[in-house]
């Protein structure tokens, strides 16, 4: 078997998709399908079921992608503790959704990486990771999204608390003391469906529902944070992203006795991947440390 067209297999049975494993190696479509081909002609067998309307394995080709895990976590190994003997430290992926990536991850991991040289980390700030995740292009993610495929290891680390915010001149605009105040104030939201605010909205009592009548779309929780600091309406954010302007009074909290839903930061990786050290190493920082770096940064503004 040719080791790189082994390994362009390899590639598109993780990415289920000729386009996705292209993209993922630099390479053309036809280069992947080409190399398929002449994999499956030197085995003399069939590999992929072309007649499946979504990309399927055959019998044959599924053996085969349980040997190349196999095969290629070994060489993966067999690089890593090469380079670790010529003091090449070990490149970690680590993936994060973007606001608590900038905010609060990052500058907590200066210690870890001082007392781990033998790791060198890089970050993807992105708020959709879990396809980066399943297609091997990240080691690990921190997420609150849910995520239940039966391949990833969930732990759980903290609690996630939001809350409605506006700037004083804002609420005193538009005479913000009732909950129905809110009907008529631009609602800042990252969709104009306001799903985004849903663990404001689902809190509430049933006799207290309200319609909002004008909403405007940021699809980024900074944005919606600059544009309350601006005036420009009523946003719901996470507390711990928006600490400092509540402690220079640039915003204020509005409803606090609402007990808004929360939602759930998990750390997620792959089974597969649960025993490799360096791994184990942040895995173990994070989830000790995680819990007082958010409530260091909501009491350090207070």
């Amino acid at each position: 078997m040719d080791l790189n067209q082994l390994n362009t297999f390899y590639f598109l049975a993780r990415a289920k998709s000729f386009s996705k494993c292209a993209k993922n190696l630099h390479i053309s479509q036809s280069a992947v399908s080409q190399s398929i081909k002449k994999l499956e002609s030197s085995l003399e067998l069939t590999l992929i079921e072309r007649k499946a309307s979504n990309f399927k394995l055959a019998e044959e080709g599924k053996v085969l992608f349980q040997m190349c895990q196999r095969v290629f976590s070994d060489i993966d190994q067999t690089q890593q503790r090469l380079k670790s003997r010529r003091g090449i430290p070990e490149i970690i992926r680590f993936g994060t959704r973007v606001e608590f990536g900038v905010s609060t991850l990052i500058k907590n991991m200066g210690v870890f990486l001082t007392e781990h040289p033998n790791i060198h980390i890089d970050y993807t700030i992105n708020n959709d990771l879990l396809d980066l995740l399943l297609d091997d292009q990240l080691d690990l993610i921190i997420d609150c999204n849910p995520h239940n495929q039966r391949e990833l290891k969930k732990i759980k680390l903290f609690r996630e608390e939001y809350v409605v915010i506006v700037s004083p001149d804002y609420a005193k605009k538009q005479d913000i003391q009732l909950l129905s105040a809110l009907k008529h104030c631009n609602i800042l939201s990252i969709d104009k469906e306001l799903t985004w605010w849903h663990n404001f909205v689902y809190a509430l009592p049933t006799n207290q529902s309200i319609i909002f009548e004008k909403v405007t779309k940021i699809d980024h929780i900074r944005g919606i944070i600059n544009a309350a600091v601006a005036s420009l309406g009523v946003g719901f954010v996470p507390k711990y992203s928006v600490m400092n302007e509540l402690a220079s009074n640039q915003l204020i909290i509005l409803f606090p006795e609402i007990n808004t839903l929360e939602d759930t930061f998990n750390i997620y990786l792959k089974r597969k991947n649960l025993e490799k050290s360096n791994l184990k190493a942040i895995v173990s920082y994070v989830g000790t440390h995680l819990e007082s770096w958010v409530s260091d940064t909501v009491h350090s503004n207070n």
